[in-house]
């Protein structure tokens, strides 16, 4: 593994940008029953919650990273095309539960439902068989990407998360906490990443944020990033593309 900076370095982000924010919506449906696993809480949202989005992104005209898994897919593929049909990213979402040998499968028929490359998705920690990529996120930490794997001229970029970047955090449906508490916490986050010129990958899920009532919290904190005027608000696939210009001959 490359890191792309060493601590305390400063980034230069595209076009004189001080800082980046990468915006991914992790879309899920029912889980299988033989998958142990319990439905989340409010699923039957994610379509209209997606709806939602596209219309609000639409109206900043504002392109982001999408994760699906392979059930959100079988379920909404008329709505993975809408997504990519509007410019924004598809990637994939595989369950750390879920048999390995379908996994390329799903990389492959996401290609096929959404007419583009898929180039980028979200893992367990230790996910077998997965093909080089693009880009990763499987739950690895810190403040700027990382290069991993792959060749030296065609490495997989991994995007570090935080888990207080996420919705579920703050709003999951068992365990909600006031929408304030959200804003105040990406908020205050951003004034540091903005200070510090990192990133910020914010995950949010379309069933749980884009709901009325905390949409408005979302709308409130998406207008604070555009209104800054220096930050980089980009797709995965396009800061994964800048990061290996700008840092593979490093490795």
């Amino acid at each position: 593994m490359t890191d792309g900076l060493m601590p305390g370095t400063r980034q230069e982000w595209p076009g004189g940008h001080r800082a980046a924010v990468a915006l991914l919506a992790a879309v899920d449906g029912p889980v299988a029953a033989n998958a142990h696993e319990s439905l989340d809480t409010g699923i039957d949202y994610a379509a209209t919650g997606m709806q939602r989005l596209l219309g609000l992104l639409e109206d900043l005209d504002t392109r982001i990273t999408t994760c699906w898994t392979e059930t959100a897919m079988n379920s909404l593929p008329q709505l993975v095309r809408a997504v990519a049909d509007a410019g924004h990213e598809v990637a994939a979402t595989f369950h750390s539960t879920g048999p390995a040998p379908l996994q390329p499968n799903l990389l492959a028929a996401l290609q096929r439902v959404s007419g583009q490359p898929v180039l980028g998705a979200m893992t367990g920690p230790q996910e077998p068989d997965i093909p080089a990529l693009d880009w990763i996120i499987d739950g690895s930490g810190g403040d700027f990407p990382s290069l991993i794997g792959g060749t030296s001229v065609s490495p997989t970029v991994q995007v570090p998360v935080s888990p207080y970047w996420n919705d579920r955090t703050w709003l999951h449906p068992d365990h909600p906490l006031p929408p304030s508490s959200l804003l105040e916490a990406w908020s205050a986050s951003l004034a540091d990443v903005r200070t510090e010129s990192s990133l910020m990958t914010i995950v949010i899920h379309p069933h749980i944020i884009m709901r009325p009532g905390f949409s408005a919290t979302f709308i409130r904190f998406l207008d604070e990033i555009i209104a800054s005027g220096d930050v980089w608000l980009t797709r995965l696939d396009t800061l994964a593309n800048w990061w290996t210009e700008q840092h593979a001959n490093s490795r």
